[in-house]
């Protein structure tokens, strides 16, 4: 059905979607997030910042959690639960069906062992889908049954797909890399390394992903935050990542309190000097306001008739993104050679 329009309980802020409608929306997520891992791969002449591969990684991250969210609802039954849309500025799932995908990783390996093997289950659909009855009343339970073979397939390839390393969490941590350019001597020379590290988090507020990038120095003096020993990592690494999570897992508006807090609670061992924050949205598409006006003043009541004039069609898109950074209050940023 291509023109199954938006419904369900709407709250001001998220509209719940039909599975029919939902697949359309995620076609359209998959769409935005590729363009977008394209965006941060074009890098001139081909080289790249450090910045540009780790956004085209987070990029390729929130793809797989679409993905995932596509085999979860699809074809789910209603009482399980129908995916949200958050329409306030943002155009983005709601945070809650992000939190899902943390949840249900955690289950998983409960749930698994319930399920029978994919191949058995794709084998069982087909021999019912080919024992289709004539008698209409008959019709009913074999679509029932049929449905229930694609949700068990669906719920296999689901849990199958959640992966802490390729897909976009409520919190997903990248790696500790370190700076590598005219800077390392300078810098050593202060008795310190220098290091990027970066993390990617979902805005419950605002229902909006976000990725951070942190520019730190570490004193010479301490095991390397980027590299495990013989015993694997310092115990260090796993506090700064607990921290991160504790203060940076949200998106609060004032950036400056964030890297204040993050300033103050790191070991006196490690020195931040630069976070930036990129937040994506909101994203504006035709498709969203099928039967839901956009809200007055918005930027999407303000775009939606431009789409009309260009004569785009209805599952084109229009993406903002926001880029934010502060420096440390207690460190400055050595000086750049010319």
């Amino acid at each position: 059905m291509q023109n199954a329009a938006l419904s369900g309980r709407d709250d001001g802020k998220t509209v719940t979607l039909d599975p029919l409608t939902y697949r359309e929306y995620i076609e359209l997520l998959l769409n935005v997030f590729k363009h977008l891992r394209s965006y941060y791969r074009s890098g001139e002449d081909g080289m790249e910042t450090q910045e540009e591969v780790s956004m085209a990684l987070y990029a390729s991250k929130f793809l797989n959690s679409v993905r995932a969210l596509r085999f979860k609802f699809r074809w789910s039954p209603l009482y399980l639960g129908q995916p949200g849309v958050d329409l306030k500025e943002s155009g983005f799932p709601n945070f809650i069906d992000i939190m899902r995908l943390e949840t249900d990783l955690g289950s998983r390996g409960e749930r698994l062992p319930k399920l029978p093997p994919l191949e058995d289950l794709k084998l069982m659909f087909l021999n019912h889908f080919m024992s289709l009855p004539e008698d209409p009343e008959e019709r009913q339970k074999w679509e029932d049954k049929n449905n229930g073979y694609c949700w068990q397939i669906a719920e296999r390839s689901y849990l199958e797909m959640l992966n802490l390393r390729t897909v976009f969490f409520m919190f997903t941590p990248g790696k500790v890399f370190p700076v590598l350019d005219a800077e390392d001597k300078l810098i050593e020379e202060r008795g310190r390394r220098a290091f990027h590290f970066s993390w990617g988090c979902y805005d419950s507020d605002r229902n909006r992903p976000c990725v951070y990038f942190m520019y730190l120095e570490q004193d010479t003096s301490e095991p390397r935050l980027d590299l495990p020993d013989s015993q694997g990592y310092d115990p260090s690494y796993f506090q700064f990542l607990h921290l991160i999570q504790h203060i940076g897992g949200r998106a609060p508006d004032n950036l400056m309190a964030m890297a204040a807090a993050l300033d103050e609670s790191l070991d006196v061992t490690l020195h931040p000097k630069v976070l930036k924050r990129i937040t994506f949205g909101p994203l504006v598409s035709p498709l969203l306001y099928r039967a839901h006006p956009p809200e007055k003043g918005s930027v999407a009541e303000r775009l939606l008739p431009l789409f009309s004039k260009a004569q785009l069609s209805e599952s084109d898109f229009v993406i903002f993104f926001t880029s934010e950074m502060v420096t440390s209050d207690r460190e400055s940023i050595p000086p750049r050679r010319d």
